[in-house]
């Protein structure tokens, strides 16, 4: 059974879901909006966690082993076409929309390429990008949004290895040709000293980063996310976190 944070998180989803779906034109541009009609089975390893919970399978990782220690190897990988039940299949589109331009910050002009042809746009569901959680045995999860599940408890130690394999975006205008991006945390009360949380740490592509976080002994109990926190590098990237006592004691509440 669900416990407080995770019911709570349910709650604000149904509301941000009738939010965004009212209005909604099945016709209309991008319909792979939410509908109020269609129900959509959601992800959820927290599942898979209780039934084994000092298992690191790729899909979720624990600290809840004999160490303390929550040891988990991720990679950001990029998605041609992710199939979400009632909704169908959503299409990289090779990362382009060849219909709508790429305009310059500065003019508002569409961009040209060396050949003088209008430059595509990226749209949020033409560049599918996803963590990738891979296990102890090698073995490497299905690409899935959200990606894995991390569950720990005050006092542990996270170790995450994060390898960036996502593929450089070209130079174009005033945007510059990187993929850089790293790991962020909401809800961790740590320093970003050290192989930490430091936001303004950046991966380019291809490098791996080992990120060595000690969680205090009062960390706030209850459910949390991570996610890359180079904001338009991250589209689709964002994964669930849950501290939890391992004696069963209640979540404080703490929602973020």
């Amino acid at each position: 059974m669900a416990d407080v944070a995770l019911r709570d998180a349910k709650i604000i989803g149904q509301e941000n879901f009738e939010l965004w779906s009212e209005g909604f034109d099945p016709d209309g541009y991008l319909p792979v909006l939410p509908h109020p009609d269609v129900v959509v089975p959601f992800y959820n390893p927290i599942e898979e966690w209780q039934n084994n919970p000092q298992g690191n399978t790729g899909d979720f990782f624990s600290s809840w082993g004999p160490d303390e220690v929550l040891e988990a190897q991720l990679s950001m990988e990029e998605l041609e076409r992710l199939e979400i039940e009632g909704l169908g299949i959503l299409t990289s589109a090779d990362g382009l929309v060849p219909w709508l331009p790429r305009l310059d910050p500065d003019t508002g002009l569409p961009l040209l390429d060396e050949n003088g042809e209008t430059l595509p746009s990226f749209t949020p569901y033409e560049i599918l990008r996803a963590y990738q959680g891979t296990a102890p045995d090698g073995t490497t999860s299905e690409l899935k949004i959200p990606g894995p599940l991390i569950v720990t408890e005050p006092g542990d130690k996270v170790q995450i290895t994060l390898t960036n394999n996502l593929t450089k975006i070209e130079e174009a205008g005033n945007t510059p040709a990187n993929t850089a991006s790293n790991l962020h945390t909401h809800g961790f009360h740590t320093s970003p000293l050290g192989r930490a949380d430091n936001v303004l740490h950046l991966l380019g592509a291809g490098e791996t980063f080992e990120y060595d976080i000690q969680i205090p002994t009062d960390q706030t109990v209850g459910l949390s996310w991570y996610h890359p926190h180079f904001h338009h590098k991250k589209i689709g990237m964002w994964e669930t976190r849950q501290f939890k006592r391992r004696d069963g004691s209640e979540s404080t509440g703490f929602n973020p």
